[in-house]
């Protein structure tokens, strides 16, 4: 999501956002192309609803489209097959950043099934499904959210390689995020899930 499709859902919604967030962002005056950050977790979930008809990605959803899970056998089977098959350890996913990328280039970053930049153009908020439905208007909200991706700052992009041997869990390698808390480097993407043959 770039920060000129979240400040044209700002201006037109009358749904109830961050005021605080808000302001800090018009301050930042983001380029419009790039990631849309400094979003707390219930405002992206906000977007997400009314905007798309979506929600944030769950973790393993994440995962799948980074390729963590991708091998060639499935990749044979897939409704895409204009994707070549690749090693899933191949390191050209991911690209060293010095600061967050915007839409508008050629990008290099591009995961098998061709969702691009995952692997250093920000953290990401993902959301928890046993709370997903709760959450929407915000009658529970749990106290944080999970995070994936890599942000721009690192000094190492992610990679399949570095995410394997880490041996850590999951939320201590990628962390977790307050959902009222927004970040200059965390941002979110929207998943639309088709139903199910």
């Amino acid at each position: 999501v770039t920060a000129g499709t979240f400040a044209g859902f700002e201006r037109a919604t009358d749904r109830l956002l961050d005021a605080e967030a808000g302001r800090v962002r018009r301050e930042a005056s983001s380029n419009p192309t790039a990631p849309a950050f400094l979003i707390t977790g219930l405002d992206a979930i906000e977007f997400s609803d009314a905007v798309m008809g979506g929600k944030l990605p769950s973790p393993q959803q994440w995962d799948a489209a980074f390729g963590r899970f991708y091998n060639s056998d499935t990749a044979a089977i897939a409704k895409y097959p204009r994707w070549s098959p690749r090693d899933a350890s191949h390191p050209g996913w991911a690209v060293n950043l010095s600061s967050a990328m915007t839409r508008d280039r050629e990008n290099v970053d591009e995961s098998p099934w061709g969702v691009r930049d995952m692997a250093a153009n920000g953290m990401e908020l993902t959301r928890f499904d046993q709370d997903w439905l709760m959450m929407i208007p915000h009658q529970y909200e749990p106290s944080s959210m999970m995070l994936r991706g890599r942000s721009f700052r690192a000094q190492d992009p992610l990679t399949l390689n570095t995410w394997k041997t880490s041996s850590l869990p999951d939320d201590i390698l990628f962390g977790t995020q307050g959902v009222r808390s927004p970040a200059a480097d965390i941002g979110f993407r929207v998943v639309l899930e088709q139903p199910q043959p």
